[in-house]
């Protein structure tokens, strides 16, 4: 996403970006944007978004520890979790095995 030109101007990174285009920016890219420059959309950051994204039949791996469910996990940690799985799949990006652990079920056509 950088650099990005804006008015004739060239900014390499959304932190040189004068607060006016910050705010604009913000608006069109909503969480599709990569404020951090890791080139991930913002919504794939974090702990919880990648746990979702590497899930596998045995469970989500967070902070070291394997949980088989949503249901074995500290209640803030799963909401933080559910939230990032909502993003993903909101944004087009769906984990059918990530679905069958938080939701119990499978994806059918």
């Amino acid at each position: 996403m950088f650099p990005l030109k804006i008015n004739g101007i060239t900014y390499n990174s959304y932190q040189e970006l004068p607060p006016a285009e910050k705010e604009d920016y913000d608006k069109k890219m909503g969480l599709a944007g990569d404020r951090n420059g890791n080139n991930l959309p913002d919504f794939m950051d974090g702990e919880f978004a990648q746990s979702i994204w590497n899930a596998t039949r045995a469970g989500f791996v967070l902070r070291g520890k394997t949980y088989a469910s949503l249901d074995e996990m500290p209640a803030d940690m799963r909401a933080e979790m559910i939230t990032a799985f909502n993003n993903l799949w909101n944004n087009g990006m769906p984990h059918p095995i990530a679905y069958e652990l938080i939701y119990k079920k499978k994806i059918t056509a």
